[in-house]
């Protein structure tokens, strides 16, 4: 049973790594600036449901999706029940072992023996990693994973976000089967990000500074840059003063909230800078010839796509 699935190894299963997964590993095959990763399969999420699927489906019997009280007490149930269940060994040993190996060039992991691969980790602090499911479902994103007990962990509480009352909700209501892969990648610790719009004749870029979690959820107002699709020229802008803005604390491996004060009301996107997102944007459009969203992330001079979808 295949539990794990590099981003550079999909075509034999695309089957069992869900639809967000598989949009992320063909972008990354096709050269687009994906921030390297895997995929815990569907595989891996049955057989750890499994021995639980007779419980929750007795806790959703007869469920008033109306009723949030309703919805939030089986929520809490099957949550607990995910949390206490222990991932078979199989599963954690496969998800440490690639998380152990996500730091290493692809062509050594392939054409490289254990002893090799040992030796290359003993010499590479880990990794942070980001963690979601690759599911249409509501669910949780979990950022800032460092360590093999800490991602198991993370496995485990992104399951259980599937299980969330607005989840439960959406599940029901759209009478979909939960099936969920997860996407695990390198951590991006941006110095901006946002989320780009590509319409019939214009570019939206909606840009602040730090992890993009507070920009995309609008929690702290963000520059809005509007470019023509075609010449890529800026057709309008508006900066506004950013709040504050999230970062990862390396030492801690936490999520850090800083307050930005006078240096929020900076123009977030310099003109070269927002140049390459259009162009981005633009190469993302050619690809799929259909409007989009995505979520950039801009590390240093290089522009990261998080994650995309069609509209």
């Amino acid at each position: 049973m295949t539990n794990i699935v590099w981003f550079n190894d999909i075509n034999k299963h695309k089957s069992i790594i869900g639809i967000k997964a598989l949009n992320l590993a063909t972008l990354y095959n096709e050269k687009f600036p994906i921030p390297y990763g895997f995929i815990i399969t569907n595989n891996a999420f049955n057989e750890f449901i499994n021995p639980l699927k007779d419980k929750i489906r007795d806790v959703l019997i007869d469920i008033n999706i109306d009723n949030k009280e309703q919805l939030q007490y089986a929520s809490n149930i099957i949550q607990d029940l995910i949390l206490e269940q222990q991932v078979p060994n199989s599963i954690s040993r496969d998800i440490i072992e690639a998380y152990n190996n996500i730091s290493i060039d692809t062509d050594i992991l392939l054409n490289s023996d254990i002893k090799t691969l040992k030796f290359i980790r003993s010499g590479r602090d880990s990794s942070f990693v980001a963690l979601r499911s690759s599911s249409n479902i509501p669910s949780s994103t979990f950022i800032n994973v460092k360590g093999k007990n800490n991602i198991v962990q993370a496995s485990l509480q992104s399951w259980g976000s599937l299980f969330s009352h607005e989840s439960i909700a959406f599940k029901i209501k759209n009478n979909i089967d939960v099936q969920s892969s997860l996407i695990v990648q390198k951590m991006i610790n941006p110095d901006k990000s946002g989320l780009v719009l590509i319409n019939d004749n214009e570019i939206i870029i909606n840009a602040g500074f730090g992890l993009g979690d507070a920009i995309v959820t609008n929690s702290v107002s963000s520059d809005n840059y509007i470019l023509d699709r075609s010449t890529l020229q800026i057709k309008s802008y508006k900066i506004n003063k950013q709040e504050y803005k999230l970062n990862l604390d390396e030492f801690t491996g936490k999520t850090i909230k800083k307050d930005l004060h006078h240096n929020g009301e900076e123009q977030k996107l310099r003109e070269d800078e927002i140049k390459k997102i259009a162009n981005l944007a633009k190469d993302l459009h050619s690809y799929y010839k259909k409007y989009l969203e995505f979520e950039f992330a801009l590390e240093g001079r290089k522009v990261f796509v998080i994650h995309s979808r069609m509209l």
